[in-house]
């Protein structure tokens, strides 16, 4: 269990006893089984309050009811919330699927908006996905991760031949069958490996070929979505082709640890200030109209969509007869402003998170 489990249930303003917290706990555990990545997306959208499966809810709250059959099932939505966010925490903390917790930790930033929407209850468990983001980077391209193991040679030291020779000629050849499984554990051992180690160095191969394609990217200062010079991308959309670009280039997710220094130093190439404040809506519409469109098809139909703020504003724009047509049902949909100013580096980490879950929860169906 987690130690802070009991403090996020008082944030529901529940004071819960040591049976209550357990068999809540019970709940949790029977939740984080067998996630899909379906699942996961409902599951972030009720820990954020928002719209989402009636059946999934239903069966959510099914699971706490048969840890304890006097688990409320109407009027409780903070309670739920509190509670997906601690199937999130807990599935995270596991990670016994990295496709599942990349998927909720990545969803969770993203519907967070770099801090400008916290519309759930439990902000710590925004920081634990952004850890777990952090430290699953860090992993795979850590000294650990990549090294690789000794082959053990098949010597005559492994089997004795005078034995093999002598259970073949032994009628019957009662000894050959121990001589033979030496052998072939030996040998069987030695696939481990080699199957290991081909795994390895098909990681390693993918790390270098990012690690090349994002330098060539940042020397060129060209910008593979547009094809142009960053310092001719349309201000402040810049950013966010620059977040898509870098995305693109991404072959391990969930991206380099490095990723905030990488694109600060694209936007400092682009001869615009990283650190400089623009609404959300300016920043859209400065985008031409054929990327929004090529971005609204690339990702409509993703069952990520509801969980990325920046590419629905997109698509809103994308289809909105009127420019600020769209605004109204922005803030409908996601409780915050469009005119909300971010950081040209805000606006490009985030839309390079977006990507990035798009691209998980793809990659995790195929």
């Amino acid at each position: 269990m987690i130690n802070e489990f009991a403090d996020w249930l008082r944030l529901a303003h529940l004071e819960p006893d040591h049976d209550t917290v357990g068999r809540r706990w019970d709940g949790v555990e029977k939740n984080t089984e067998e996630l899909t990545e379906n699942d996961a997306i409902k599951l972030v959208l009720l820990f954020n309050q928002m719209p989402t499966s009636s059946d999934f809810i239903a069966d959510f709250s099914n699971k706490f009811h048969e840890a304890d059959n006097s688990f409320p099932m109407t009027e409780n939505d903070l309670e739920l919330s509190v509670l997906s966010g601690a199937v999130i925490a807990h599935t995270i903390s596991e990670n016994t699927d990295v496709d599942i917790s990349n998927i909720l930790a990545l969803s969770v930033v993203c519907l967070n908006l770099a801090g400008h929407r916290n519309r759930c209850p439990v902000p710590e468990i925004v920081n634990r996905c952004r850890e777990h983001l952090e430290k699953t980077r860090a992993a795979l391209r850590g000294p650990t991760a990549h090294r690789i193991k000794e082959i053990k040679s098949i010597t005559k030291n492994t089997f004795d031949e005078e034995k093999i020779v002598a259970a073949c000629a032994a009628n019957p050849p009662s000894e050959l069958a121990t001589q033979l499984t030496t052998i072939v554990k030996a040998m069987a051992s030695s696939l481990r490996t080699a199957n290991a180690n081909d795994k390895i160095l098909k990681s390693q191969l993918d790390i270098f070929r990012e690690e090349s394609d994002v330098l060539w990217w940042l020397t060129a200062a060209y910008c593979r979505d547009r094809n142009v010079t960053f310092e001719n991308l349309p201000w402040p959309a810049t950013s966010l082709h620059l977040g898509k670009d870098l995305a693109a280039l991404v072959k391990k997710l969930p991206g380099p640890s490095a990723y905030f220094g990488i694109l600060n130093r694209a936007i400092e190439a682009s001869g615009n200030d990283a650190s400089m404040q623009y609404p959300l809506a300016s920043t859209v519409s400065k985008m031409d109209k054929t990327s929004r469109t090529n971005w609204t098809e690339e990702t409509s139909s993703s069952v990520g969509l509801p969980l990325c703020p920046i590419l629905n504003a997109i698509h809103l724009s994308s289809k909105a007869s009127k420019q600020g047509d769209w605004t109204p049902k922005f803030k409908e949909k996601f409780s915050i402003a469009a005119n909300t100013k971010l950081s040209a580096i805000d606006l490009s980490v985030q839309i390079f998170h977006e990507i990035l879950l798009i691209r998980s929860l793809i990659e995790a169906g195929e």
